[in-house]
């Protein structure tokens, strides 16, 4: 998330640390993809992919600007069942809640050159679903597709949870990859086990070098298992309103 409010958790950044970390890949001499376009890439050490996950009102405020000054698409993995709405989905940590956004915003961003992927439809946990569940969960993509003719063959699990059970009906549902946060998982296919780097508040201009550069990876793998453990407090939490 990118916005200069308040918010209980370091899973965020404000706009002012948002543009410094792009204008810091940018100096670097990195060049920006869209997620597909970066795993179909035969040479990444020079490419960067810019993720958000669930698709908040404030990525299109915040985050669009930055990017589209330097003409950098990004992927935004979208909850359909939520679209426009309010994130109800999750736990209500300090009475917070925080607008997704809507179709026609969503169909900006893919004008834009970015890439609209799913996070499920309704944000959850695929790990603890029965497989018609998880079936139903997945037509989030046929969704993107009705409303923006196209859509990501990369999933963004939510929780960043997936396991043997939950890839197979992903590459059905018409996935080619899925990716997570952290935590890696047996019995997962590298191609459905794809980790990414997370950024955060507390990130300093040295972590996000570090982190472009590939640097002590396994400090900031801990770091990310760390808050992937964290954000798994709302499926505790949530889990009995989801059967």
């Amino acid at each position: 998330m990118v916005t200069p409010r308040f918010v209980w958790g370091a899973t965020r950044v404000t706009p002012g640390q948002f543009f410094k970390h792009i204008d810091a890949a940018r100096r670097l001499g990195f060049r920006f993809l869209t997620l597909s376009d970066y795993l179909a890439c035969s040479e990444t050490s020079q490419c960067l992919a810019v993720t958000f996950d669930d698709g908040y009102e404030s990525v299109y405020q915040y985050a669009r600007p930055v990017l589209n000054r330097f003409n950098i698409p990004a992927t935004v993995f979208c909850i359909p069942g939520y679209t426009g709405q309010y994130n109800t989905w999750d736990v209500n940590i300090g009475w917070q809640r925080f607008r997704h956004m809507n179709w026609h915003q969503l169909h900006e961003l893919q004008q834009d050159g970015w890439e609209i992927g799913v996070h499920g439809l309704s944000h959850r946990d695929l790990t603890v679903l029965e497989s018609h569940d998880i079936e139903k969960e997945l037509s989030a993509r046929r969704i993107v597709e009705a409303h923006l003719g196209r859509c990501s063959p990369v999933i963004a699990y939510p929780f960043g949870n997936v396991n043997a059970a939950v890839w197979p009906l992903c590459q059905t549902a018409g996935f080619r990859a899925g990716i997570g946060l952290g935590i890696r998982r047996d019995g997962v296919p590298p191609e459905y086990n794809i980790e990414r780097v997370g950024v955060y508040l507390f990130d300093t201009a040295r972590s996000m070098r570090e982190k472009i550069l590939a640097k002590n990876k396994r400090f900031y793998h801990i770091i990310s298992n760390i808050m992937n453990v964290c954000s798994n407090g709302s499926v505790i939490v949530k889990k009995s309103s989801w059967f």
